[in-house]
Order: C-alpha cells, then structure tokens, then sequence
C-alpha cells in the first residue's frame, strides 16, 4: 500500500514527474493507492474553494478509487509521535 498526503497528490496533479513516478510505478505492481479522510478533505476544500472545476472531477476519481484510511484520535496520536522523530 501506498498512502499518499496532500502534497503530494498536488505535486502529481501539477505534474511533478518524481511523484507521477511513484504513483505509477506502485499501480503497476499492483499496490494499493490510500489516502487519509483528512487529505480527502483538503482536497475536496481546495478545489471547491478555489474554483478548480478542471481538477475537481479528477480529484473526486482519485477519493472514490483510493483506500480511505480513517484518521482518528489514535492515527492523529501516531502521526504526531512521526513528526516529532522526523523534526529531530
């Protein structure tokens, strides 16, 4: 599995090759594409937001094909231990 963040799922939409390449690359081995509830969110906040009618059906396709992965109070937990090891 493959959980995307936001930026990067912006860096793939705006083209950045090293991002596409790993995405496409984990498709072709035939690894799962996740991303959290909360990406699915900032996403979904951006193009709305910012009037993005061109991105929008292609970020509603990635959301709707994606494994969602819940972020709850013990993924938030998790996820602060991870920045707090990565900031160091």
């Amino acid at each position: 599995m493959i959980a995307l963040d936001t930026s990067s799922v912006i860096e793939s939409m705006k083209g950045t090759s090293a991002i596409k390449d790993i995405i496409i690359d984990a498709e072709k081995r035939g690894e799962e594409i996740a991303i959290s509830t909360v990406t699915s969110f900032e996403l979904l906040q951006h193009v709305l937001h910012k009037k993005l009618t061109s991105h929008e059906r292609s970020v509603k396709a990635l959301i709707a094909s994606a494994t969602s992965l819940p972020f709850d109070g013990a993924a938030a937990e998790e996820a602060a231990k991870i920045m707090v090891i990565s900031c160091e």
